[in-house]
């Protein structure tokens, strides 16, 4: 049975990107997410609108993010 919720270290991993970014796109409003205690969980329905959204919408190159 495939996961319903991912860790932000699982979620990243299966975005292929950094927890760095993961957590600059969740705090950007781009990955919905939830706390269980202190602990952020990102749903697999997430992921996968995100994935659709970018693909749809034809993202090419990296995302930008503000470090500022």
């Amino acid at each position: 049975m495939e996961a319903l919720e991912y860790s932000v270290e699982e979620a990243a991993t299966a975005l292929s990107i950094s927890k760095t970014v993961l957590y600059e796109l969740m705090d950007e409003g781009l990955i919905p997410y939830y706390h269980i205690g202190r602990k952020r969980l990102i749903s697999r329905l997430a992921l996968e609108d995100f994935t659709q959204f970018m693909y749809e919408n034809g993202s090419v190159g990296p995302v930008e993010v503000d470090y500022d």
